[in-house]
């Protein structure tokens, strides 16, 4: 989603870095995302263009897998390497080589050696497996009957707002109404603040997205 953002309070150094830091615990899952060294070194991505996928990931994934041959069910339990190629193991029992493998698997699969490397990984690759954490990050969807926030009928894109030294439970706000044509918006929450919203009751998370979302209410005139 791109679009404008909604900041609570002056346009100054610090107020960047909150918006940062902000960015970096609830659409990363940083736990850590008060550092201001982190957040200040955090890329400013305000002018690229991302995409909101409003028909689902089906139409991209079957693109991508033209004339690719997919094996599902099959864990990998091993990998071997060396300059000859690869050779990758599975669970079953079974194997194939290849010239080149790709590894795309979550850290936390890295960090339980579920997939047996041969031979180990270099000492710097596992240094920073066991270094980095898995972040939480929790979305909300909310589809209202009408919009109680003012509309920007010339967005055509997805519009996010933050709010900036806001003690909100949740302060990233994703609006899919220019791509939707509905009242939908998204809650993004992340690190500490996404395991205390876990527990609460649905009734409990409501009162939490409510009370967040006054500051974009239309006070009417």
């Amino acid at each position: 989603a791109s679009g404008t953002s909604s900041d609570c309070s002056a346009p100054h150094s610090s107020a960047r870095v909150s918006a940062a830091a902000a960015e970096l615990s609830s659409w990363y899952g940083l736990g850590d995302a008060s550092a201001a060294t982190t957040a200040e070194e955090l890329d400013d991505d305000s002018e690229r263009g991302d995409a909101v996928f409003t028909d689902g990931l089906a139409p991209l994934v079957e693109t991508l897998l033209e004339d690719v041959e997919v094996s599902l069910r099959a864990s990998v339990s091993g990998i071997g390497y060396d300059e000859e190629g690869a050779s990758v193991r599975l669970a079953t029992g079974e194997s194939f080589s290849a010239d080149r493998v790709l590894v795309t698997v979550p850290i936390g699969v890295l960090k339980t050696d579920a997939i047996v490397f041969d031979p180990p990984l270099p000492f710097a690759h596992r240094t920073a497996i066991a270094a980095i954490g898995s972040g939480v990050v929790e979305s909300l969807w909310l589809r209202f009957d009408e919009s109680f926030w003012d509309a920007d009928v010339d967005a055509v894109s997805a519009v996010r707002w933050s709010l900036v030294g806001s003690e909100a439970g949740i302060t990233e706000w994703v609006n899919l109404q220019p791509v939707t044509g509905e009242a939908v918006l998204i809650g993004l929450v992340g690190a500490d603040q996404a395991l205390s919203l876990q527990s609460l009751s649905d009734e409990e998370l409501l009162t939490v997205a409510v009370t967040a979302l006054e500051p974009f209410a239309v006070v009417p005139d």
